[in-house]
């Protein structure tokens, strides 16, 4: 019996409607009715949570040949993974570039020759140009992705392998031209502007900044919609609970990224040391969060 016809007759047997199970898993209708007709497939985290929902192992949820499907959709899954953390990569990259341009005078050198001679200037936004070979490689890898995961079911094993092995490859091209355009980046303010240590303090203030807010984004439920011990707000009633899960980082990625912005922000338009102490805004949107996580922990408890 294939899984979908498996999540249907499970589904009768609990006596769920599509509605009410898609409710459960936090996905559309829709959703539920293309795993049933065979159109699409459950991901690796899905097939979890269902197994939950239905009180049945994974075992007895896969066939043997589907467990073998399950290998590939862990697989997947780590591709999932590595382009989320593509999305990080390029979100920094571009936040790092145009957060350095408050502190660039407007004509910078922009090229130098090998004896690290200035042999050309130009203005300050022509360095927006290094990003274009990163944002075109993101591109093209963003478009095979898709295709690998609407056609993969299509596609020969040979193909598909092909097309896992052009996403790693991408993937690690596009991490050292990202390596490389920071260090550029970096190298160019050593070079074209003396640093004191207010400077310093204000760079490291929204260099923060660029690193939360795109993990902000990357946490809200929408894209990372299963208990896991690796990323996301973990604790142990939202680790067991899913609709806990759901509601917990949900909250905690919107006021995440309010205090990101908040950080990446201020250091560009305040010349101050006091810059420094809006990283405190990350702990103070935080306790909110710890305090809804401890409303639904006691709400738990008094339905057990």
């Amino acid at each position: 019996m294939k899984i979908g016809e498996k999540i249907k007759k499970l589904r009768i047997e609990h006596g769920l409607t599509q509605d009410e199970l898609a409710s459960k898993l936090f996905v559309k209708r829709q959703t539920v009715s293309k795993w049933e007709r065979d159109v699409n497939e459950p991901d690796i985290d899905t097939i979890k949570k269902l197994s939950n929902i239905f009180s049945i192992s994974l075992d007895d949820l896969l066939d043997v040949d589907e467990k073998e499907q399950s290998t590939s959709l862990k697989k997947d899954r780590a591709f999932k993974v590595l382009f989320f953390i593509q999305i990080w990569l390029v979100s920094f990259a571009l936040l790092n570039i145009l957060g350095m341009m408050p502190f660039l005078p407007s004509i910078v050198p922009l090229h130098f020759d090998i004896n690290w001679n200035v042999d050309r200037y130009s203005t300050k936004w022509e360095l927006l140009v290094l990003f274009l070979p990163i944002l075109i490689i993101f591109i093209i890898t963003t478009i095979i992705y898709i295709y690998y995961q609407r056609n993969k079911s299509d596609t020969t094993n040979l193909l598909n392998r092909f097309l896992g092995a052009f996403i790693v490859y991408m993937s690690i091209t596009l991490a050292i031209l990202l390596l490389l355009t920071v260090i550029e980046i970096v190298a160019l303010m050593l070079y074209v502007k003396s640093w004191d240590a207010l400077l310093f303090v204000r760079v490291m203030t929204f260099e923060t900044g660029a690193i939360i807010l795109p993990v902000s984004i990357l946490s809200y439920p929408k894209f990372n919609s299963s208990p896991n011990p690796y990323f996301g707000f973990r604790t142990l009633t939202s680790l067991n609970n899913q609709e806990v899960w759901y509601k917990l980082n949900r909250f905690a990625s919107i006021m995440m990224f309010c205090s990101a912005i908040i950080v990446y922000l201020l250091p560009l338009f305040i010349d101050s040391y006091f810059v420094s102490f809006s990283c405190f805004s990350i702990i103070i949107f935080l306790i909110p969060v710890l305090l809804l996580n401890e409303v639904e922990r006691r709400k738990l408890k008094r339905n057990k």
